[in-house]
């Protein structure tokens, strides 16, 4: 994921069948990314179990790609459970983007009874709503969220999480992983407000600044982050790195406020 085209985003599923089909379903796994060129894709995880993730790299810039990335899904997905009788979800959550199969892998009946059930006990809805049972067939490619880069310190993170137990001010304010997302998406809306011209900044994009500034000296900048990242990313070099520009500035741009106090302070006396 690390190594992945900047701006793309690592994807994780995991499946999971009986052990004795697990080969030939693996082989077919493995043509169906040949199929649509996911040159990176992986298959690792529990074998003794049955149980396989499925890693792939998967750019949402334009229609080409994400109708790619819905091929995929509905090849893998009739792959395992209709054809070798698997389950699309071994250990993790289903989530969004395998709610539109649930009903391939279960078959009507059952999937009929889960919304019974679901009405039952949640009339309103409001239990993790469209999660599990989402009656949008394509929902797994809607409302996607896009990897912007931001910086070459942290565009190479993959939103695990497993920063975030480490992280000393993961209960005060935001968690490694959190500060990054946001950062990148700050980012995207400044290059945005700038390339439109406009005179006054977005509401959206002065509320995310005026947070940012809490987050961002919250940080602990101690770098426990990067002793459990997968890809070895330390938020805490980014926080640092940013700090230092608000204080020294950057070439081209207006004087810090670092920089403005430092004009009003004597010149150092001259050497001996």
């Amino acid at each position: 994921g690390g190594a992945r085209e900047t701006g793309s985003s690592m994807l994780l599923e995991d499946v999971a069948c009986t052990t004795d089909k697990l080969g030939a379903m693996s082989k077919d796994l493995i043509g169906i990314f040949k199929k649509y060129g996911y040159d990176d894709a992986c298959l690792m995880g529990h074998a003794l179990e049955g149980n396989l993730h499925l890693i792939f790299n998967q750019s949402f810039k334009n229609s080409t790609e994400l109708k790619r990335y819905e091929n995929l899904m509905q090849d893998i997905c009739e792959n395992v459970a209709l054809k070798y009788g698997g389950s699309l979800k071994a250990e993790h959550g289903t989530g969004r983007n395998v709610a539109p199969f649930v009903e391939m892998e279960w078959g009507t009946k059952a999937y009929q009874l889960m919304w019974e059930v679901k009405r039952l006990f949640d009339p309103k809805f409001l239990l993790n709503p469209g999660v599990i049972l989402n009656e949008d067939p394509d929902v797994h490619a809607k409302n996607i969220r896009l990897d912007h880069a931001a910086h070459p310190l942290v565009d190479r993170c993959i939103s695990c999480g497993w920063c975030e137990s480490n992280c000393p001010s993961r209960d005060l304010s935001l968690t490694p992983r959190q500060r990054i997302q946001v950062y990148k998406e700050m980012t995207k809306m400044r290059e945005d407000f700038t390339a439109s011209g406009a005179r006054y900044k977005p509401e959206r994009l002065l509320a995310f600044e005026a947070s940012w500034e809490y987050a961002e000296a919250t940080c602990a900048a101690d770098g426990m982050c990067q002793e459990k990242c997968p890809v070895k990313i330390n938020t805490g070099e980014l926080v640092k790195t940013l700090r230092q520009q608000e204080l020294e500035g950057k070439e081209g741009e207006a004087t810090p406020r670092g920089a403005a106090v430092a004009q009003w302070l004597p010149p150092p006396p001259p050497p001996p």
